[in-house]
């Protein structure tokens, strides 16, 4: 059980990295598209909304992440599932 959960906090740990990483990736590049252009066009606002909408994703994700790492272990500890953070 020990492993499992040293395997676990791994898992999390690389999740949440990755996530941090496509954050900031995300921000930079909000950052570079508005330097590039002051004047606000239409491809630029559809770039922004769509960063927006990724970002919500991440959010989302990064929300239902203890649920979904508590029901990876149910089968083995026999606990109860937990209900994963609606949108």
């Amino acid at each position: 059980m020990t492993a499992e959960f040293a395997l676990l906090k791994s898992k999390l740990a690389s999740i949440e990295s990755t996530q941090d990483r496509l954050a900031a990736e995300f921000a930079a590049l909000k950052e570079q598209f508005t330097e590039l252009n002051t004047d606000k066009g239409p491809a630029l606002e559809e770039l922004d909304k769509k960063i927006e909408a990724l970002k919500k994703i991440v959010e989302i994700d990064q929300q239902r992440l203890p649920a979904r790492l508590n029901n990876s272990r149910c089968t083995v500890l026999k606990m109860g599932l937990k209900a994963p953070v609606g949108n």
